[in-house]
Order: C-alpha cells, then sequence, then structure tokens
C-alpha cells in the first residue's frame, strides 16, 4: 500500500513517486515505481494526506542523482568519427557533454578519442554498433570482440535473407 506523490515522465517512460504506507513523513520512505511493472492498483476508502512541503522536482533531482551514480559504469575509449561526433549528444543525450569535453583534439582527419561509460559490455557494443565504420573501440577489447560478434550477427542475417529470396 502506497500514497502516490506523483507521476514522472523521464525519456518516455513513466514512475511513480510514492509513500509506502505509515511512511508518509519520512523522505527515506519515498520509493520509485516504474509504471509499467504495477501489475495491479485499486484505491482505498482511506484518503491519502500528501506530505506538507513534499516537492516532486526536487525529491526527482536527488533521486535520478543518486540512481546515476549507484549505476555500474563501463568505460569505454573510443575514436569517433566528425559525422559520429556530430551526433553523440542526439544519441547519448547528456552523457556526451562531459565526453565530448574530455576528449582528445581532433586529428588530421577529425576524429577524437574520447571515453563513454556504459552498464555493461553487451550495452556499449550495441549502442556502438549503429554507429558502423564511424567509431573505432580503442579499449576495453572484450567490447571490441562485442563488435565483431553483433556485426557478423547483423550479416548472418542479412547474408540469410538474400540466399532466402534468392530460391523463391
Amino acid at each position: 500500500m502506497v500514497g502516490p506523490l506523483g507521476l514522472v515522465n523521464k525519456a518516455g517512460l513513466w514512475y511513480l513517486v510514492a509513500a509506502p504506507a505509515g511512511c508518509v513523513h519520512d523522505r527515506l520512505g519515498v520509493r520509485v515505481f516504474r509504471v509499467a511493472r504495477i501489475a495491479s492498483a485499486r484505491p482505498l476508502a482511506e484518503p491519502f494526506e500528501r506530505p506538507a512541503g513534499f516537492d516532486l522536482a526536487a525529491f526527482w533531482r536527488q533521486w535520478s542523482a543518486e540512481f546515476e551514480a549507484s549505476r555500474p559504469q563501463l568505460p569505454v575509449t573510443l575514436r569517433a568519427s566528425p559525422r559520429a561526433l556530430a551526433i553523440l549528444g542526439e544519441v547519448f543525450g547528456q552523457a556526451a557533454g562531459p565526453a565530448l569535453a574530455g576528449a582528445m583534439p581532433p586529428d588530421e582527419y577529425g576524429w577524437r578519442v574520447l571515453t563513454l561509460s556504459f552498464e555493461h559490455e553487451r550495452a556499449a557494443a550495441h549502442r556502438l554498433a549503429g554507429f558502423g565504420d564511424q567509431v573505432e573501440v580503442l579499449a576495453p577489447p572484450s567490447v571490441r570482440a562485442g563488435l565483431v560478434a553483433t556485426a557478423r550477427q547483423i550479416l548472418g542475417r542479412y547474408d540469410s535473407a538474400e540466399r532466402r529470396s534468392e530460391r523463391a
């Protein structure tokens, strides 16, 4: 049982900020639930009073910062072409800012070395695969290997589809 304190939309996902029953005046009791994971809900007869002075925006800023800091982070060093650099912010959002600020100066072709953080190797390989040949992972080797495996899977998918269409 929870008392709703607000709904927040972050990157198209909805979150319920709520206080578990009996904890409405204890900020530590406030929890965040992803709405898509709520299996059922029903209103109760007892009214819920929003705690005086609760600031949803302030709570969300602090909770988001703490959540981001608690996530596992895998630094990935890569070379990026001018084309990749131009869309880095669109693809990675705010995380691109610090990465670009800490990037090495461009080489003679405009490519820059920078470091991005990912939750794990698979996430890094899958997100970077969309850049095609416009990025080159320098480290760690496991992400390079993951990109090679992803590229082979993509080639296998389309090679098989071409062979099927040729037989038809």
